[in-house]
């Protein structure tokens, strides 16, 4: 796959409190930036090319079940619709995994495709290594008072600093970090064509 260049449309959320209850609340922008992202992504491909028929785009998580997804994914094509699949970040091996076997049973009964990828980025305040909304080990600690007093002291000491924590990010802003989104559509027949600016093309 080559490199191409990165389009940027995120916008970042500039008004949302910073601290534990707002948690919640950046990744549901988040989840919106992106969803809004794919979609113009898939509007982008009808309107400039002759790729019509895109059923609806399906966005793989690393939590997603494979075979789950790969017989989505053949029931679109057996539909007669072309399939954007998107994912972002650690969910790009899931993804590519997904596509490969796609691609074999595609090639098993004999179907001519053609693979288009593209290699995006997705502005984001989200971390997608830290596990929001677990439980912390205060929370988790069984009903023991002696191990509620103890922890309840160290929860305090916690909170003062997660309090100068949430004063400097609101000085200092979001981190911004810059996630990597790969996008791959499949299209059945020889792909002669359809003309997809900064997309690699794969034919099978």
């Amino acid at each position: 796959m080559s490199n191409e260049s990165l389009k940027f449309t995120s916008q970042i959320p500039s008004s949302t409190p910073i601290n534990s209850s707002g948690d919640e609340e950046l990744l549901k922008q988040d989840k919106l930036i992106f969803d809004n992202e794919i979609q113009e992504l898939r509007d982008s491909i009808i309107n400039s090319s002759q790729i019509k028929e895109i059923g609806k785009s399906i966005k793989i998580t690393k939590n997603d079940s494979i075979n789950k997804r790969v017989t989505q994914v053949l029931q679109e094509i057996e539909s007669g619709n072309s399939v954007l699949l998107t994912s972002i970040s650690n969910s790009i091996p899931k993804s590519i995994a997904i596509v490969e076997i796609v691609k074999q049973r595609l090639k098993e009964k004999k179907v001519q495709f053609t693979q288009f990828n593209k290699m995006a980025r997705h502005v984001s305040t989200v971390n997608p290594n830290y596990k929001y909304g677990q439980q912390t080990k205060h929370q988790r600690v069984s009903v023991n008072p002696y191990l509620q007093e103890k922890l309840a002291d160290a929860a305090t000491t916690k909170q003062i600093q997660a309090e100068k924590e949430d004063i400097i990010k609101s000085v200092r802003g979001y981190k911004v970090y810059q996630l990597p989104v790969l996008h791959t559509l499949i299209v059945i027949g020889d792909g002669n064509g359809y003309e997809l600016i900064n997309w690699t093309t794969q034919t099978e």
